[in-house]
């Protein structure tokens, strides 16, 4: 029986940590990596999968906290859960599990903060602003930040793009360029709205406990446009790069997502109010966020092999 609950708790952990939501950091890094590769082959890559392991080690330990915390407060318990929001449910299975899940995401936490303060040292000591940043949002996010809307708004895009991008090309190569500022405000945008549409269908349950969600605060209509508006800036930011000769011209497969993108849109601003409607899109959104720095990534790389 001891073996059974013990291999229950683990996979409730490993439930926890949706896996799917990972795909996410692949596609960044190799987003960042495309242009860290493109801009100095010579970068230090001993340190690229210490960063990539970082980078999930920090993704994970969020997704844990914020399972943690929100079973902690029942905010799961009222969430009508959807494959692409409302938690894994891993903790509505396993509740024995959670005490598990709450010391493997701090041991997560404790172990970037001690990879971070070696890097800082050994490498830049400019990482430290990036690491503290970084830190912040995976720690505070889901108990402080989901309480100020216009924060809850921009973390998720914050630690993702330049925090993240930033970060990593300021270690493999002693340098931030406009290259990777253009593409972190890509990303900024992308995954922003990544969670901003699925704060629609949770409205009523982030209520309950306390949060207070873009949809609540503005209501869904204006929270359509501001997704919207956020979709035309992370390709203004691709064009703009192009168009400036920071990356090559098949970077612009990033644009295929349009088609995706552009009726996503138009089903935003139409169905902001009508979860039956706006559920279905949820995945859209996913792909959108996930295929675009990916396409971006290979534009560059075969950019860089002609």
């Amino acid at each position: 029986m001891a073996s059974k609950a013990t291999c229950s708790q683990l996979k409730a952990v490993w439930q926890a940590a949706r896996p799917p939501f990972l795909l996410l950091t692949l596609a960044v890094m190799a987003l960042t990596f495309a242009v860290v590769d493109q801009a100095m082959m010579s970068a230090n890559s001993s340190y690229w999968v210490l960063v990539l392991w970082l980078a999930l080690a920090a993704h994970v330990s969020v997704n844990l906290l914020n399972e943690y915390d929100d079973a902690l407060s029942g905010l799961d318990e009222m969430t009508a859960r959807t494959p692409f929001s409302g938690g894994s449910g891993a903790l509505q299975a396993c509740p024995e599990a959670a005490g598990l899940v709450a010391r493997v995401a701090w041991f997560l936490v404790g172990m970037i903060a001690v990879a971070g303060l070696f890097l800082v040292v050994s490498q830049q000591g400019a990482l430290f602003w990036f690491g503290l940043v970084g830190l912040g949002l995976v720690v505070f996010y889901t108990r402080y930040l989901t309480h100020r809307p216009f924060v809850m708004l921009i973390a998720p895009g914050l630690a993702f793009g330049p925090v993240m991008m930033l970060g990593t090309e300021l270690l493999l190569t002693g340098r931030v360029s406009w290259t990777m500022v253009m593409l972190s405000l890509m990303v900024f945008f992308l995954v922003n709205n990544l969670l901003l549409l699925n704060q629609f269908p949770d409205a009523a349950a982030d209520a309950r406990v306390g949060r207070v969600s873009l949809p609540m605060w503005l209501g869904t209509a204006a929270s359509g446009t501001v997704f919207v508006q956020f979709l035309g800036l992370s390709y203004a930011s691709l064009a703009v790069a192009i168009l400036l000769g920071e990356l090559p011209l098949l970077a612009a497969l990033g644009f295929v997502t349009l088609l995706l993108a552009l009726p996503l849109s138009w089903r935003v601003l139409r169905d902001h109010c009508n979860l039956s409607r706006l559920r279905p899109i949820l995945g859209w959104n996913v792909a959108v966020v996930l295929l675009t720095p990916a396409l971006v990534a290979t534009g560059i790389w075969m950019g860089g092999m002609q």
